[in-house]
């Protein structure tokens, strides 16, 4: 099995999960979880709910190429309205909110919020 299919059914029992409203794993019997496509999943977990979280793989192609999917879906571009990507350093959150205020801010210093950060080379990821 390939970790891209792996991925797909980790999200997708995440999703069910997310969806049941289960409390715990001890409840989940072997039997209960059905595949479904991860897409269709993760759109309807949006329909649902205000705020869905996706969990990342590094530096694997397949979860970028999953990604890419995702964000070319026609139905979860419907359904989503805003997407948040957790990186950065507080450091930079002055620099940030320059930025995201509308201030001219040279594109050499706001590259500075995804290079200085612990997360190194992940937005220059060839991935």
């Amino acid at each position: 099995m390939s970790r891209f299919q792996v991925l797909s059914r980790v999200t997708c029992v995440s999703i069910w999960l997310s969806l049941s409203g289960m409390k715990t794993s001890a409840q989940i019997r072997p039997e209960d979880p059905k595949p479904i496509n991860a897409i269709q999943g993760i759109v309807a977990a949006f329909r649902q709910h205000p705020v869905v979280i996706i969990g990342e793989a590094y530096w694997l192609r397949q979860p970028g190429e999953f990604y890419i999917g995702l964000i070319r879906d026609r139905e979860f571009q419907e359904a989503v309205q805003d997407i948040v990507v957790e990186f950065a350093s507080r450091n930079n959150q002055p620099l940030l909110d320059k930025y995201i205020g509308g201030e001219n801010v040279p594109i050499e210093e706001v590259r500075h919020i995804w290079r200085d950060t612990t997360k190194v080379a992940s937005w220059e990821s060839p991935i």
